[in-house]
C-alpha cells in the first residue's frame, strides 16, 4: 500500500489539490466565473463542482495518508 502511494505521489497531488482550489477560489472572489448553463445542463453549477472534485480528492488522499500512518505506527501507541 506504500509503494503504491508513492509511486502515485499521493502526497504531491493532495498538495496540488489544495492549491488549485486556492486559486480557483480566488479567481472567483475576484469577479471571473465560469458561464451558467440553463438548469439541469452539465456545467449549470459554475466552478462549484470543479472545487467539490478537488476537495474530494484532498479527503481521499488525506485519509489514504492516515490510514497508511496508522499502519505504519501500530502498536507504539
Amino acid at each position: 500500500m506504500e509503494s503504491i502511494y508513492r509511486r502515485w505521489r499521493a502526497a504531491f497531488w493532495e498538495k496540488v489539490s489544495v492549491l488549485v482550489f486556492i486559486v480557483l477560489a480566488a479567481i472567483t472572489l475576484v469577479g471571473i466565473e465560469l458561464p451558467h448553463g440553463e438548469l439541469g445542463e452539465l456545467i449549470s453549477g459554475g466552478i462549484v463542482p470543479i472545487l467539490n472534485f478537488l476537495v474530494a480528492i484532498k479527503v481521499a488522499l488525506g485519509s489514504w495518508t492516515v490510514i497508511l500512518v496508522f499502519i505504519r505506527y501500530r502498536g507504539l501507541l
